[in-house]
């Protein structure tokens, strides 16, 4: 059966994975597609398209994706973006505003931490990647390796979730304008991971609602941290509001190591029919 995997980072967002490398172990893993989806930024996917070629002859479909921050009654959604056109201007024009706001917070969570003791300085949360995306991932993978904590579960209870005195809020693009961005820009909407946002039942039904109202396209129901009925729920949600089904691992390589690109945990697959109705629907918008 042809595989997928709808939900990668590289490293320029907070993977550790360099793009031509992410490709090369996706082909290792005997996917037929994968999606790059870096946060707020579309700068890995040339290198990882070209890596996906030997001569002419093409070994994987890398699909060209983002994952945009949008904000939601005050909470931080993601939604992917696939089959995006890289180069659209309006797309990176808001983009690069992202970045910049994502980078003055980044900077006030370095002040407070700092204030309080925990010492670095904004550069090691690079990693050596000067155009990488900072996210709480990049702050999380330093604060274990200065042993401020045990690991990256501690590392969000004690000093990045929303409630910390160290977390900084920062002002997000809206669901509507990031969905017609992506539209914009050629692709098709996904919801990402909707059980990760800490809402009753009720609350994700009204969630994926304002999603759909928004003319968002899909949701991601195959996810890797998915337990017991999750994915049957998510699919009666996208059933309820017709919106296709999609699926990703996720995966970040060093930066969350319980993951493998296309089978998440060991337990994942994605199938090849799921990119077949989104290029579906896709041909239907465009």
């Amino acid at each position: 059966m042809k595989t997928i995997d709808l939900h990668v980072h590289s490293n320029a967002s907070d993977g550790s994975y360099e793009p031509a490398t992410l490709t090369g172990l996706a082909i290792e893993a005997g996917l037929s597609a994968y999606a790059l989806t870096d946060h707020d930024n579309t700068n890995g996917i040339k290198e990882a398209q070209d890596a996906s070629f030997d001569g002419d002859r093409q070994l994987i479909e890398v699909i060209p994706g983002v994952e945009i921050s949008s904000g939601y009654k005050g909470r931080d959604i993601h939604i992917l973006g696939l089959y995006i056109d890289p180069e659209n201007q309006k797309l990176n024009e808001a983009l690069a505003l992202t970045r910049k706001r994502r980078d003055e917070r980044n900077h006030k969570m370095v002040e407070r931490l700092n204030k309080d003791g925990y010492i670095f300085d904004y550069d090691e949360l690079l990693f050596g990647n000067p155009s990488t995306i900072i996210t709480r991932g990049h702050f999380s993978r330093l604060l274990v390796e200065k042993g401020y904590a045990r690991d990256r579960a501690d590392s969000f209870a004690r000093f990045l979730n929303k409630e910390s005195r160290y977390f900084v809020q920062r002002e997000y693009i809206n669901f509507e304008e990031t969905v017609k961005l992506i539209h914009d820009a050629g692709g098709i909407c996904i919801l990402a991971h909707p059980l990760l946002y800490n809402y009753n039942v009720r609350q994700i039904d009204e969630l994926v609602k304002s999603f759909k109202d928004c003319s968002g396209d899909g949701i991601e129901a195959i996810y890797s941290s998915n337990k017991a009925d999750d994915e049957h729920f998510v699919r009666s949600l996208a059933s309820k509001y017709d919106l296709i089904i999609s699926g990703g691992t996720d995966f970040h390589g060093a930066c969350k190591p319980d993951l493998k690109i296309g089978t998440g945990k060991g337990n994942m697959s994605i199938p090849y029919e799921i990119l077949e109705n989104i290029k579906f629907r896709l041909n239907k918008l465009n």
